[in-house]
């Protein structure tokens, strides 16, 4: 698909402003626009790489591999190139072929960075921004930048692999001549209900999630009323613990006259000790609910320029940013409709958010710029301005149909993504069958909000079965309390009979 820009045919689609009607670029953005051409001409003039690899970053440094060299590494989408100063020698590592990369230093003082492929291993050196340059390359090096653009087979070939029990028809209808109208235009007849895969229902599964959240809710009650009877079973045994303890100082004080004087110059601490009934403690066990978020990995652009590794979250009402331990960082929190200003940066892969009716402004680059711009706007309900400086590259955005796909864009496979908690969310479909038939629609929109409704079961189920555990290992742990408070009572309790033997 050729056009830029929000999808159509049925998409959540927003009333934008295009690039043409965005106001003027000032001449600081002009003229980085025009340093970052002239590295793209630089790079691929000495450099064996696809037109499309543009110049991300680059750093002075020395390489020391096969000699020292001084000049500069240029870091692209896909690659790590090293040209030097004197433009004789070239470098060229593609990310893919790294194995290894770290933190060095190839002295006591002097900070280094070192890439390992299968082939050699490359240190570079004498960075005023090593910190920074290792940073961006790990982020490159874990995270490939994924641009896509759908077509509407693509979007059709994505829907099969979600319903493969039987493949949807796309025959085109040949029309007959007197169905021609327009102008050159070529009336299609519109596909009926039998043209679709029957939609299978999800209820089946729904029920049996419901019913596993039935038997959660069970299962915690029981635990809660075990839990009460555990803690009367507890203030027995500590009161029979508490009499045996204070028989055993009566028994100093029959024994001899140094148990006399030691019980006269010591309290009795077992006199008010458990006494009276028992109290009962609130046992009321909480599920704690996930909310539903989404964690984009990012290097933020802090107000020097440094960029830090974090996230961007998305949740319901609001998004965020998160450090590299994913932990909120203060006046880092806006709503969706806050957003005002997307700007698209000459800097390739660097994105600027501006905000309405405030100064805020927040700064990242990302292997993830199409799905974080994506998420934006189909998350927010007003208009926002899409504003690409020039020679960037355009994309589509503002549609469902390529969330999944511009948010897997891992090197390393989908799996460690998943196992990161970097989870995407999915698609609504019934919202991609916009020229099928309206029953068609319905059913695809009641299977939608059954699995809306077994994905929040779930949810319900994992929490409940979190709170399960957590009960659980309670209860064992106070249960290891008891058995030992048990041994103790049952030693003193054989200790005191053998002394009460001993006095007749």
């Amino acid at each position: 698909m050729d056009a830029i820009g929000p999808l159509g045919s049925g998409m959540e689609n927003l009333d934008l402003m295009s690039f043409e009607d965005a106001p003027k670029f000032e001449p600081t953005v002009v003229e980085k626009a025009a340093k970052m051409k002239q590295k793209y001409d630089l790079i691929h003039e000495h450099f064996q790489v696809p037109t499309t690899e543009t110049i991300i970053q680059d750093y002075r440094c020395s390489m020391l591999y096969e000699g020292d060299f001084s000049g500069k590494i240029f870091i692209t989408q896909n690659y790590i190139l090293f040209l030097s100063a004197d433009q004789l020698k070239q470098e060229t590592i593609p990310f893919y072929k790294v194995i290894a990369m770290g933190r060095i230093r190839t002295t006591l003082v002097v900070p280094a960075i070192f890439v390992e492929t299968e082939d050699s291993k490359i240190i570079f050196t004498g960075f005023m921004h090593r910190e920074e340059t290792y940073n961006l390359l790990e982020h490159l090096w874990q995270y490939q930048p994924t641009y896509v653009q759908l077509t509407d087979k693509d979007i059709m070939r994505s829907l099969k692999k979600d319903f493969p029990s039987e493949p949807i028809k796309e025959e085109r209808v040949e029309p007959a001549s007197d169905k021609l109208g327009g102008r050159w235009a070529i009336a299609e007849e519109k596909p009926t209900e039998k043209d679709y895969v029957k939609v299978e229902s999800a209820k089946s599964t729904l029920e049996l999630a419901l019913e596993i959240q039935e038997l959660n809710t069970i299962a915690l009650e029981k635990l809660q009323a075990q839990a009460e009877s555990i803690d009367r079973t507890q203030t027995a045994l500590n009161k029979t613990k508490n009499t045996l303890d204070e028989g055993s100082r009566i028994l100093d004080g029959v024994e001899s006259v140094a148990g006399q004087m030691k019980n006269v110059a010591t309290p009795n601490l077992y006199k008010y000790r458990e006494k009276g009934a028992h109290k009962a403690v609130d046992r009321s066990v909480t599920i704690e609910e996930k909310e539903n978020h989404v964690d984009v990995p990012v290097l933020i652009k802090e107000s020097n320029d440094f960029l830090a590794p974090g996230y961007v979250r998305f949740s319901e009402k609001f998004f965020c940013v998160l450090d590299h331990v994913q932990k909120p960082l203060k006046k880092q929190k806006w709503p969706y409709n806050q957003v005002s200003k997307i700007i698209i940066r000459a800097r390739h892969q660097h994105l600027d958010l501006r905000f309405h009716n405030s100064n805020d402004r927040f700064r990242c680059c990302t292997a993830f710029i199409q799905g974080l711009t994506n998420e934006l706007f189909l998350r927010a309900t007003t208009k926002i301005l899409l504003i690409h400086e020039p020679h960037t590259r355009k994309f589509q955005y503002g549609s469902m149909a390529i969330r999944e796909r511009t948010l897997r864009g891992t090197r390393k496979g989908e799996a460690e993504v998943v196992q990161g908690g970097f989870e995407v969310p999915k698609a609504r479909y019934s919202e991609l069958f916009t020229d099928a038939p309206e029953a068609v629609v319905e059913k695809i929109a009641e299977r939608d909000a059954d699995l809306d409704k077994i994905a929040d079961a779930l949810k319900v189920i994992q929490a409940g079965s979190s709170a399960i555990n957590n009960e659980t290992a309670r209860q064992v742990d106070q249960l290891q309390d008891m058995n030992a408070t048990a041994s103790a009572a049952l030693k003193t309790a054989h200790g005191n009979t053998f002394r009460t033997k001993r006095l007749g």
